[in-house]
C-alpha cells in the first residue's frame, strides 16, 4: 500500500468540482465508538473527525447526505436489523434523530424526492423507501443480495440497483437493474453476469455513453465495464493496480458530476478516482483513519433552490423563485394563488416543523417548514404575491438554508404550496 500511495502522491488533492467536504464512514479499532464520521476536503487534503453521537457504538453500514438540509444520514448495524439515524448539527455536536429500523443489512443509501432510498442485502433484500424525515420502510423492488445503489440526485426518478450473486442464495448471478424509484418497476434490465466466487459488488456507476454502460467496482479491488445489452463485464486494469480490499464503495465525484469516485478499505484507505476508460488511479485524499466503509459525496458549493414537497389542499398554491440565493443578491419568493385573496409565507431555518417531522395541518396537508418567521401577503388581481429577501454580502452565510412554504386558510382546510430549501452558495 505504501508503494502505491507514494506513486500517486503527485496527483493527490487536485481540485475537481467545487463541493463541501465529502463524509467518510469508518469503523474504529475499538467498540466505543465503533463508528466515526470523517470530513474529507479533497481540495485541501484536510481530514477532520466529526463529533460523536449516541448510537456511535453500533457498527457502521452506509452513509449519505441529505441534499435539502445537509444532515448526515447513517445506517448502523443492529444485527438482523439496520438502524437509520439523522445527525443534526447543534453547536459543536450532533442531535441524533432515529428515523426507522429496517430488517436486513443496509448496504447503500440515496435521497430522492423527499424520501430516503436504501439498498438492503439478504434474501428479503431489495430497494426500500423510507420517508426522509422518518417513518416506516417499504419494499418497492424485491432483489436478494442488493449491495449497491445509485440515485441520480434529489430530483431523480430512477435508481440503479446492483446485487451480488452468491451460491445457494436467492440470486446466484450478480447484476444491475434500472428501476422506477417511485413504483419499483424495472425500466432497463435486469442484466446479470456469473459470480461463482460470491465476490461483493460494491459500486455501479452509470457512464455517459450511447449504450447504457456502468463502471462496476468489487470488494477485491477490481473494476469492470459492463454494458448488459452487449455482453459480460470487461475487466478494467487499474494503473497502479488497486490492492485487494481497495474498493469498498463508489459514488460520484461531485453532486452533479458524471465521473466516479471510489473508496478503499483498510488495505487502501483513500478516496480516489478511477478513469473508466484508461484505468488511471488518482488519489483524492490522504490516508484515512480506521477501516473505511462508505462515503457520501459532498454537496455542491453553488447556490440552490430545491423543492422537497409538492403542493397540497383544495386551493392550488405555487411557490415561485426569482433570483439566486448568493451573497449580495435579492431572493424573491413568490406565490401564485387565488386572485385578490391572501397567502401566508412561512420561513424557517429547519424543515422539521413538528420537532422531528412535518406538522399535520387541518385538512390533511403538512407544514414542512419550522415557523421561525411568518408573513401575511395579499394577492393581486392575477393571484400573485411575493416577499423579497436581501441576502447579506460576504461569506458568513454560505451554506445556510432558508426553508419556505406558502399557506392559504380556507373553511375546507389549510392548503400549502410546495416547500423549498433555498441554500445560500457561491
Amino acid at each position: 500500500m505504501k508503494g502505491l500511495a507514494a506513486a500517486l502522491l503527485a496527483t493527490t488533492l487536485v481540485a475537481q468540482a467545487p463541493t463541501y467536504p465529502h463524509l467518510v464512514l469508518t469503523r474504529t479499532a475499538g467498540t466505543s465508538p465503533a463508528t466515526q464520521v470523517l470530513s474529507v476536503d479533497t481540495t485541501t487534503g484536510v481530514v477532520l473527525p466529526l463529533s460523536g453521537f449516541p448510537s456511535d457504538s453500533l457498527p457502521p453500514l452506509a452513509i449519505t447526505i441529505d441534499p435539502y438540509n445537509g444532515d448526515p444520514l447513517l445506517a448502523l448495524d443492529l444485527g438482523t436489523v439496520s438502524r437509520l439515524v439523522r445527525l443534526q448539527a447543534n453547536g459543536t455536536g450532533f442531535v441524533e434523530v432515529h428515523l426507522t429500523d429496517v430488517p436486513g443489512t443496509i448496504t447503500d443509501l440515496a435521497v430522492q424526492q423527499d424520501r430516503l432510498l436504501a439498498a438492503v442485502d439478504g434474501t428479503a433484500g431489495g430497494l426500500y423507501h423510507i420517508p426522509r424525515r422518518g417513518g416506516s420502510a417499504q419494499l418497492v423492488h424485491a432483489q436478494p443480495n442488493a449491495t449497491t445503489l445509485h440515485g441520480y440526485g434529489p430530483y431523480g426518478t430512477v435508481a440503479l440497483l446492483g446485487w451480488t450473486g452468491r451460491p445457494g442464495s436467492g440470486a446466484i448471478d450478480s447484476g444491475v437493474v434500472l428501476v422506477d424509484s417511485d413504483t419499483g418497476l424495472a425500466l432497463l434490465g435486469p442484466h446479470t453476469f456469473p459470480n461463482p466466487t460470491g465476490m461483493n459488488l460494491t459500486g455501479a456507476f452509470d457512464l455517459p455513453t450511447g449504450v447504457p454502460r456502468q463502471l462496476l467496482s468489487f470488494a477485491d479491488g477490481t473494476f469492470a465495464l459492463f454494458a448488459g445489452l452487449i455482453g459480460p463485464p470487461q475487466p478494467l486494469v487499474t494503473s497502479p493496480v488497486v490492492p485487494p480490499g481497495g474498493a469498498v464503495a463508489m459514488h460520484q465525484v461531485a453532486a452533479y458530476a458524471v465521473a466516479p469516485l471510489a473508496l478503499g478499505g483498510s488495505a487502501f484507505p483513500f478516496l480516489y478516482e478511477v478513469d473508466p476508460w484508461t484505468g488511471n488511479v488518482s488519489l483524492r485524499s490522504p490516508a484515512l483513519l480506521g477501516t473505511p466503509i462508505d462515503f457520501a459525496t459532498g454537496l455542491e458549493l453553488g447556490a440552490q433552490s430545491l423543492e422537497y414537497r409538492t403542493r397540497c389542499g383544495p386551493v392550488s398554491l405555487t411557490q415561485t423563485v426569482q433570483g439566486i440565493p448568493q451573497p449580495g443578491n435579492t431572493l424573491t419568493i413568490g406565490l401564485q394563488g387565488l386572485a385578490n385573496d391572501h397567502g401566508v409565507l412561512v420561513l424557517g431555518l429547519s424543515d422539521f416543523a413538528g420537532g422531528g417531522s412535518p406538522l399535520p395541518l387541518p385538512g390533511g396537508c403538512d407544514l414542512d417548514v419550522a415557523p421561525d418567521a411568518v408573513v401575511l401577503r395579499l394577492t393581486d388581481a392575477f393571484g400573485v404575491a411575493s416577499q423579497s429577501i436581501a441576502v447579506p454580502a460576504g461569506t458568513g452565510f454560505l451554506g445556510v438554508v432558508l426553508f419556505a412554504q406558502w399557506l392559504h386558510f380556507d373553511p375546507l382546510g389549510i392548503s400549502v404550496s410546495g416547500a423549498f430549501a433555498h441554500r445560500i452558495g457561491l
